[in-house]
């Protein structure tokens, strides 16, 4: 089983627990916001609704200034044939570390 960041709800702010959220966030932000994160095996937090995984996002825009979008192709059904408009994925503990280095650097 692979382990997924995620975090109580108890911890977050009451504005991030809507349907849908999309944030522009800066590392300061992120530092206190996240700070409680714990990684739990994500199968067993899949359908634990006290905890919440952030799933950090980007859009991509060509020179035109068009969207980049495709059909998802995922092994997760409620994924599966929707279309995306950017790139995201479950933050794993190497790529929080990796991520509060680079803030660092």
């Amino acid at each position: 089983m692979s382990k997924t960041g995620c975090i109580n709800r108890h911890f977050i702010p009451v504005n991030y627990l809507q349907d849908w959220v999309a944030l522009r966030i800066t590392k300061e932000k992120v530092d206190f916001d996240f700070s409680n994160i714990e990684f739990k095996e994500k199968e067993l937090i899949e359908t634990n609704q006290n905890y919440k995984q952030p799933i950090p996002y980007i859009l991509l825009l060509n020179k035109n200034k068009q969207l980049a979008i495709y059909q998802r192709n995922s092994s997760e059904k409620h994924l599966n044939k929707l279309w995306s408009i950017g790139l995201g994925v479950n933050i794993e503990p190497w790529t929080w570390l990796l991520a509060k280095v680079s803030f660092q650097l």
